[in-house]
């Protein structure tokens, strides 16, 4: 499972990813540092989660804000 939320945050836009790093890093600290949440940093603060932790981000988010992993069509890249 642990890939499949991997692959799940590659798929996602730049956009949702600065968001959601944002929205964690304000939950965390009440703050929200740009630098960190800036792309490629929100990837660098993704891949230091533990699994469990990407798991509750990921249900969230597709729970919530319907961010759903899109149908992989050959030559169509995950992300941005």
């Amino acid at each position: 499972m642990y890939e499949e939320l991997d692959r799940w945050w590659a798929s996602l836009p730049i956009a949702h990813k600065e968001r959601i790093a944002g929205k964690a890093q304000k939950k965390v600290f009440g703050t929200v540092d740009p630098s960190k949440v800036e792309y490629p940093a929100c990837s660098v603060w993704w891949n230091s989660l533990t699994e469990d932790h990407k798991q509750r981000i990921h249900d969230h988010c597709v729970d919530r804000h319907g961010y759903l992993l899109p149908e992989w069509n050959e030559g169509t890249p995950y992300g941005d």
